[in-house]
């Protein structure tokens, strides 16, 4: 029994499932991601681990890299290990056999041997951190103007709440910055004044080091519970104040302290890179959305959130968004959309001039069954509306309209014959089957 001839003998339950992929193509289309781009896994992880007590790179990948590639190894599905050690980091690559489907399964094993490699790394380590290498998706860009030579304190402060802000909005990765320095603080030493209270260099760097610390200190159980210990010594970020006061070394019952030898200044990293933005000084704000995250709903968030923030900005400070990715998914769902009307409308008008109104409506009706199957399609293997997937529904759609002039213009022809439409439609469905799907 072929499928034609199935679906007329059973044409309830034909009907019913037509009825259903109609219904759930509507929500699943609904439902879809909409994205310039598909989702890519790189099938790379990365384990990164931090010991700010280890200066010597020879020593992070002694005491930290080779314990942890020792323990990945066990992983069957890691293919190649590269590894970077520098100070007080320890940087593990790990790429998958190409054979991997399940990629989060993978990064849970190597989690596990991780944290069997804990115990054999200093107390002073970070936990390792273990990730899977992704490309950032860029959906827009936003560019903070403000006047030249306006209070760089001020302008990070402001940006640092955007990015807050940002980073609030569901379905954002992460907030790349550019025209901002980091800010850094500067303790210029005069030699002669270390010289005369005997002092030196690394002395003077040590004593600051130790002032700006985080050092994990293990567990403690207790009847309550379990408590994290950790060592804390940090310089206020904000302000950076009690850097002048830290205490160098005592010597002969006098203490010598960084304000006795230098002169502490709270300032920012040399500029790497400059923004511009319509021939004005900007900070500008890439937002990189998650790989599930729809690009047009991310834009129009990102762009009411710019909207509302305009109204709080001091004078001078501007905000404006390009780079909007957005516009190219809207222009081929635009595309995809405005064709398949045309040719709906196109197609039902020949079919009722030249044949008849009943097929002419199924013919129609086929069509947007055909489409909103591959809606569902989509929806259920996590695919997305991107640039390729509207692209293949855009080149599709004049296949599927020949398609069905030919099926429906062989049915026509044995009506002309004498057949019953039901007969008619059986053979010349069965047999367009094949030059068709071929």
């Amino acid at each position: 029994m072929t499928i034609a001839e199935f679906s007329i003998r059973q044409r309830v339950f034909a009907n019913m499932a037509t009825v259903a992929v109609l219904v759930m193509g509507f929500v699943c289309a609904r439902q879809l991601r909409r994205e310039i781009f598909p989702s890519i896994s790189t099938d790379y992880l990365m384990v990164q681990t931090l010991d700010v007590t280890l200066n010597a790179p020879e020593d992070v990948e002694r005491l930290v890299t080779v314990p942890i590639e020792d323990r990945v190894r066990n992983v069957e599905e890691v293919k190649e290990m590269n590894s970077v050690s520098a100070p007080n980091q320890s940087f593990i690559y790990l790429e998958l056999q190409e054979n991997v489907k399940d990629v989060q399964r993978v990064l849970n094993e190597v989690r596990q041997e991780v944290d069997q490699a804990k115990s054999d790394l200093p107390r002073t380590a970070e936990a390792p951190v273990v990730q899977e290498l992704k490309f950032p998706f860029p959906v827009i860009t936003v560019g903070m103007t403000y006047a030249p030579g306006a209070d760089r304190l001020a302008m990070k402060k402001i940006a640092d709440e955007l990015e807050d802000r940002f980073l609030a909005l569901p379905g954002i990765a992460s907030v790349v910055i550019a025209g901002l320095s980091d800010r850094e603080l500067w303790v210029e030493v005069d030699p002669y004044r270390a010289q005369g209270h005997g002092v030196s260099l690394d002395e003077i760097g040590a004593a600051v080091r130790a002032k700006n610390q985080n050092i994990p200190g293990g567990k403690l159980e207790s009847e309550s519970g379990e408590f994290t210990l950790r060592t804390l010594e940090q310089v206020d970020e904000t302000t950076w104040r009690g850097i002048e006061d830290v205490v160098i070394k005592r010597v002969e019952g006098q203490t010598v302290r960084v304000r006795d030898v230098a002169t502490v200044r709270n300032t920012f990293e040399k500029d790497t890179t400059l923004g511009r933005v319509n021939g004005r000084p900007a900070i500008t704000f890439t937002i990189n959305k998650q790989k599930n995250g729809d690009t047009i709903r991310i834009t129009d968030e990102v762009k009411n959130t710019v909207a509302a923030l305009r109204q709080r900005l001091p004078a001078g400070v501007q905000l404006d968004t390009y780079n909007d990715t957005s516009k190219f998914v809207r222009e081929r769902l635009s595309t995809m959309i405005r064709n398949g009307i045309q040719s709906l409308v196109l197609v039902l008008a020949l079919l009722l001039l030249f044949i008849n109104w009943r097929i002419a409506l199924m013919v129609t009706l086929g069509l947007v069954f055909s489409f909103f199957g591959a809606f569902i399609y989509l929806y259920f293997v996590d695919n997305s509306f991107n640039m390729i997937s509207l692209f293949a529904l855009i080149l599709v759609l004049g296949m599927l309209v020949d398609d069905a002039v030919v099926v429906c213009e062989n049915v026509y022809r044995y009506i002309e014959m004498g057949c019953s439409p039901h007969r008619a439609a059986i053979a010349g469905a069965t047999e367009m089957l094949w030059p068709v799907v071929g």
